[in-house]
């Protein structure tokens, strides 16, 4: 999934970060992406996701790659997994 990302992001001249962000304001209807930064300079690259443009063309081509990728495994190992919404 990161070299997906970071192929598109290369094709369109963005970095990963505003690729995937953009992408959820693009394909979302009422979303708002929380991002967590520490840094002034991230920020910065972040609101830059506002400026990434999407063709309809794109969006599909994106989307089936994206469904494409087979996730395996769990999202955290077992022991960890049992604290969750705890």
């Amino acid at each position: 999934m990161v070299e997906l990302i970071q192929d598109h992001a290369h094709a369109k001249g963005v970095t990963p970060a505003q690729l995937a962000l953009s992408w959820i304001l693009h394909t979302q209807k009422i979303i708002v992406p929380l991002f967590g930064t520490t840094k002034e300079s991230r920020l910065i690259e972040n609101i830059g996701a506002l400026q990434v443009s999407w063709s309809q063309k794109e969006l599909e081509i994106f989307q089936k790659e994206l469904t494409a990728i087979k996730i395996e495994g769990a999202r955290y190992p077992k022991r960890i997994n049992e604290m969750v919404n705890q």
